[in-house]
């Protein structure tokens, strides 16, 4: 073996070596820190936080309302409620077949109103639910005896994108809903999920507002965004893990194909000599 080839192969053994180790570092970089990954990231939690930030929703056009009407004998439930038969079918209503509201509820209108049996037009614009009942009850009782006006938002839906496992629409049917249960009902955050960059788009009657939360911090809990409203957007943004994860993969196949090459053309410089 001449100097030239002895200083080629000692070149192309170098290489292969830095080659070899290069992946691991690009493993090393592309890994998620494990506190990136932890909900309420603090080292003593509090036993109490504090009281929970109440919101009463105000209802806004285009909104849909199930009102459920009760009196005594039964005789007028079938004919004034919106959206299901009685009471107990409201209860089982599920995401599956929350478009029947849509269809069957009562809609707010541009101008803020609903039109109704018996009543005819009522205005629930800024109004809460609870209400909204009151108002219908005190109104109903010219028509009828004792009347039970139940009256239950039907569009609460709140949409999830970004890192979760199962990023979409979710209606719920209840009044109050946590950040932690949206994300439950969408799977949960990924692995690459940054749970200290959520942003949170909330519909106002002058536009949207965007919000930041942290939700590796206990003091989330007593946000008032802790408990989202109706329209709600969440979008996880991804820890710069998975973009470099990403970025490295096509890199990474070319990588392995070099150092093979290397390795070869060093086994095949050995064997002529």
């Amino acid at each position: 073996m001449d100097v030239n080839q002895k200083r080629l192969k000692t070149k192309i053994i170098l290489l292969t070596r830095h080659l070899i180790f290069l992946p691991f570092v690009l493993l090393i970089y592309s890994c998620v820190p494990h506190q990136s990954l932890i909900y309420l990231n603090e080292q003593e939690l509090p036993k109490e936080v504090g009281d929970y930030p109440k919101q009463h929703y105000k209802i806004r056009p285009l909104d849909i309302l199930n009102i459920d009407l009760k009196n005594p004998d039964g005789t007028t439930a079938g004919y004034f409620n919106g959206g299901t038969n009685n009471s107990q079918q409201s209860q089982n209503i599920n995401q599956s077949n929350a478009a029947q509201f849509y269809f069957k509820g009562y809609t707010v209108n541009d101008s803020g109103y609903i039109k109704l049996p018996l009543i005819g037009n009522q205005f629930v614009e800024g109004l809460t639910t609870d209400e909204i009942s009151n108002i219908l009850e005190t109104k109903l009782d010219e028509f009828i005896k004792f009347p039970s006006v139940n009256v239950k938002l039907a569009n609460f839906r709140i949409s999830v994108l970004g890192e979760v496992n199962n990023p979409g629409n979710y209606y719920f049917f209840e009044n109050e809903v946590t950040l932690f249960q949206a994300l439950s009902n969408a799977g949960d955050m990924t692995d690459f999920g940054d749970r200290t960059k959520i942003k949170l788009v909330r519909k106002l009657d002058s536009g949207a507002k965007v919000v930041h939360l942290d939700l590796s911090k206990i003091e989330q809990l007593t946000s008032e965004y802790y408990f989202l409203q109706p329209h709600d957007v969440l979008y996880v943004e991804p820890v710069k893990a998975k973009v470099f994860n990403i970025n490295i993969r096509p890199f990474s196949l070319v990588l392995s194909v070099a150092s093979i090459s290397l390795v070869v053309l060093s086994l095949v410089i050995s064997n002529r000599n």
